[in-house]
């Protein structure tokens, strides 16, 4: 079905946190929201180690897209602006 959503799925803990910043980085470079969707059960119930990105890895990311998340904002919906 055609939902104007681009779904993005999940099958690891590790993936799970990767595709997080990967769902955001595609909605902000494509203008179309992503759904991120992971299997709870699974994730929660595995034992893995996750190697999660720290800040300076999220400060270059944000900084790179700095203009795109600009323009985000100026789109978002304003009470001031309807």
């Amino acid at each position: 079905r055609q939902t104007g959503f681009a779904l993005l799925s999940s099958h690891s803990v590790q993936e799970s946190s990767d595709l997080a910043l990967v769902a955001h980085i595609a909605t902000l470079l494509s203008s179309v929201p992503f759904v991120h969707f992971f299997d709870g059960m699974r994730t929660s119930h595995e034992i893995q180690k996750v190697h999660a990105l720290n800040n300076q890895h999220l400060k270059a990311v944000m900084e790179l897209l700095e203009d795109r998340i600009d323009e985000f904002h100026e789109k978002a919906l304003n009470p001031n602006h309807p």
